[in-house]
């Protein structure tokens, strides 16, 4: 349902989170545990801004750069969206 759902409207970021939270819950279940995955966190990181989760995206890049701190993140965009100017930077 998530598939046709973003297939119908690219832009419906409320159906890609949900998506990627049913493909990582099939992957995790299938394959074995992604826990440990910083771009798994990167990626959540960058949705959760898209859905408004400004702190929910702060942890999940704090969590992606604890695995793995040279992964890149879009978390000024994070900072920046409340006005956190100076940590944008």
């Amino acid at each position: 349902m998530y598939e046709r759902c973003v297939s119908l409207d690219p832009s419906y970021t409320s159906a890609w989170a949900r998506l990627g939270r049913a493909r990582w819950i099939s992957d995790k279940y299938n394959l074995g545990s992604l826990g440990s995955d910083a771009e798994l966190f990167a990626g959540l990181a960058h949705v959760c801004r898209y859905c408004g989760l400004l702190q929910p995206a702060l942890v999940a890049h704090q969590e992606a750069r604890r695995l793995d701190p040279m992964i890149p993140t879009s978390v000024m965009h994070t900072y920046f969206m409340p006005g956190d100017y100076q940590r944008a930077l």
